[in-house]
């Protein structure tokens, strides 16, 4: 199989960025406790966004990493607490217009809680403010997909049902924020042709695996199902190093799909937009490497490294 080198770099802002955002997380009443601000600081949760936009200027960046720092937050709540008691929360985030609303929940972090919330939707309000009015209404409509997606996994854990593999490969894309994401690379260029959504699903699927290989050990002991590995045990009866052997060769297969749609779509009058490409290719990089083991994780600048 032919071997394709995926580009990896950092914003050269991620310092001071990292710097600011802590404070504000400090002063902004997100954290549950005092021990969450020490992980997101040792496992650099807010270098993830520098990773993921290297280019991305200042200003919006800010923003941005404030943004999916808060995903981290509420995706930690999600999963240490009961979040069938969010449902209403989550229901009522998806209306950006209206925020400033209390969560009522039975917890001594209550106000914590509606501050997460509040400033959540704050921040996604603003974001949806960064490309015209094509853009803003596609990354509503994401928005909305996402929440969508986290209300279905906590009705799984609620009733305690499986999902079929088919579904949850379809839902994963949402849940997991990959869309988000990639639709920040579009604040500048909004109207794209089809070839660009086709390899964004196609990327999306490939973080979403990825990741799921990496984090299967976690959510099993976790006793979270939500996990394409567990599913396909639970599903199948094959064995664990069956099934990680197995995913592990269709990421690999699913680079050679990437590449090669790629070079069809550059083929096609339309072509592909080259800066967008570069991004694309960065924002998949990043988030991979990001996400590998603590060591490499505090691995620190490496704009232009190329990892194979």
């Amino acid at each position: 199989m032919k071997i394709h080198p995926i580009p990896v770099a950092i914003s050269l802002q991620v310092i001071p960025l990292e710097r600011k955002t802590l404070d504000w997380l400090i002063h902004s009443n997100v954290l549950m406790d005092q021990n969450l601000l020490l992980q997101i600081e040792q496992q650099k949760f807010s270098w993830f966004a520098a990773y993921l936009f290297p280019e991305m200027d200042f200003l919006r960046l800010e923003k941005v990493m404030r943004f999916f720092d808060c995903l981290f937050l509420l995706d930690d709540l999600l999963d240490r607490n009961k979040a069938d008691v969010f449902m209403e929360a989550l229901e009522n985030l998806k209306d950006l217009k209206s925020l400033g609303y209390e969560v009522y929940i039975e917890s001594n972090t209550q106000e914590k809680i509606t501050s997460l919330f509040d400033h959540l939707g704050r921040l996604a309000r603003h974001i949806s403010s960064f490309g015209n009015e094509i853009w803003t209404r596609d990354f509503l409509e994401i928005w909305k997909d996402y929440l969508d997606a986290q209300i279905w996994e906590i009705n799984n854990k609620f009733k305690k049902e499986l999902p079929m593999l088919s579904e949850y490969q379809e839902k994963r894309l949402f849940s997991s924020g990959v869309f988000l994401a990639l639709h920040l690379l579009k604040m500048d260029r909004p109207d794209q042709n089809c070839a660009v959504y086709w390899l964004e699903r196609k990327a999306a699927r490939i973080i979403c695996l990825s990741n799921d290989i990496k984090s299967a050990d976690k959510e099993k002991r976790a006793g979270d199902f939500h996990n394409e590995l567990l599913l396909l045990q639970a599903q199948t009866g094959c064995s664990e190093p069956a099934v990680r052997d197995f995913t592990e060769k269709q990421v690999q297969g699913l680079f050679g799909q990437l590449f090669e749609l790629m070079d069809l779509c550059e083929k096609q009058e339309e072509g592909l937009p080259k800066n967008w490409i570069e991004e694309l290719l960065l924002l998949i990089g990043g988030c991979m490497y990001w996400s590998e083991e603590d060591t490499v994780r505090y691995a620190g600048s490496i704009n232009g490294m190329e990892k194979y």
